[in-house]
C-alpha cells in the first residue's frame, strides 16, 4: 500500500517533456477490460530501450493511499519500444485491467474510485507524472466503478449483438488493424483472451469453444468494438 502523496514526490525530471502523453485503446475503457496502451515521447526520439507501466487502485476512497499497486519495483507491464529514428519515441503495450497480477489484487464487489499509471524505465526513474482519473490526466473510464472481473458486456450490447460465426470460426470483414478477440459465456465471464491479433480483409480465425453452447465474441480494435452472439458448433 502505497501514501498517494509519495508517488508526487517521486516524479524524475524526465517527466517533464511537453510532447509525451499516454493513450488507450479502446477510447471508452471500463476497470475489466483489456486494452492498448501506447506511449509517445517525441523528446526521447530514437530510443529504443523497453519502458514499464506500473498500476494502482483506490478503494476506499481515501486520497492519501492506494489500497492496490504492484509494489513499484523496476519491472512491470512491458511497453516495447517501436523502433528509433523519427517519429521514435513511440512505445505499446498490453494490459489486462482484471489485475489479478497486483501483489494484492482488488476484490469482488470494491468499489474502485480511481486508477493510477506511472510510465518507468528499467532504471525505476519516472517518464510521467502520476496519471489518474482524480486529477483528469487519465481519461476513458468513468469512476466510481463497481470492480467484477467476470461481468463486461453489457444487457444493451447483448441486445445489438449480430452473427458472423460459423463451423468453429469467427468471420470478420472490413477491418484491418490489431484488436483483442475475447469470449464470454452467457453470465459475462471471460473465458478467452486473443490480445494483438492481426486482423486484415476477409480475416478468419478458429475460436476451440464447447459445443452446443452460447458465446458473446468481442472484437475491440483501434477504430471499432464490435459484439456478437454464437452457438459454437462444427
Amino acid at each position: 500500500m502505497m501514501k498517494k502523496i509519495i508517488s508526487l514526490i517521486l516524479i524524475s525530471l524526465l517527466s517533464a517533456g511537453l510532447y509525451a502523453q499516454i493513450t488507450f485503446t479502446p477510447s471508452s475503457w471500463s476497470v475489466n477490460d483489456v486494452v492498448t496502451v501506447t506511449y509517445t515521447n517525441a523528446g526521447a526520439s530514437g530510443q529504443t530501450q523497453n519502458l514499464f507501466i506500473h498500476q494502482a487502485y483506490d478503494t476506499d476512497n481515501d486520497p492519501n493511499f492506494w489500497e492496490h499497486d504492484d509494489t513499484w519495483n523496476v519491472t512491470g507491464i512491458v511497453l516495447t519500444a517501436q523502433g528509433g529514428g523519427n517519429p521514435g519515441g513511440i512505445w505499446t503495450g498490453t494490459l489486462d485491467l482484471d489485475n489479478s497480477t497486483l501483489p494484492v489484487p482488488v476484490t469482488e464487489g470494491a468499489t474502485i474510485y480511481d486508477i493510477l499509471f506511472v510510465v518507468r524505465d528499467d532504471m525505476g526513474n519516472n517518464w510521467t507524472g502520476d496519471l489518474t482519473v482524480g486529477n483528469g490526466s487519465l481519461t476513458g473510464v468513468t469512476l466510481p466503478e463497481v470492480y467484477n472481473s467476470t461481468l463486461s458486456v453489457s444487457a444493451s450490447e447483448i441486445s445489438a449483438i449480430e452473427y458472423y460465426y460459423a463451423n468453429g470460426t469467427l468471420y470478420l470483414n472490413g477491418y484491418q488493424g490489431k484488436a483483442h478477440i475475447l469470449v464470454y459465456d452467457l453470465q459475462g465471464k471471460r473465458i478467452m483472451t486473443l490480445p494483438n491479433v492481426s486482423i486484415s480483409s476477409n480475416f478468419s480465425k478458429a475460436l476451440t469453444l464447447a459445443q452446443g453452447q452460447v458465446y458473446i465474441i468481442q472484437v475491440v480494435g483501434d477504430t471499432m468494438k464490435r459484439s456478437i452472439k454464437v452457438m459454437a458448433s462444427d
